[in-house]
């Protein structure tokens, strides 16, 4: 099974992840893609 159409159309659905030494990135729910295009800012979490 591939991934959901919607994120083969570029519509990912976000989620803000914690690394284990406390940095930040976005990580789809639905295929696991990791946006490299992001900028999160340290402490930005919880918004």
């Amino acid at each position: 099974m591939g991934r959901p159409m919607s994120c083969r159309l570029g519509w990912h659905k976000w989620r803000t992840r914690s690394t284990e030494d406390g940095g930040q990135f976005q990580q789809c729910t639905r295929c696991d893609k990791v946006n490299t295009d992001s900028k999160i800012p340290p402490g930005a979490g919880g918004f």
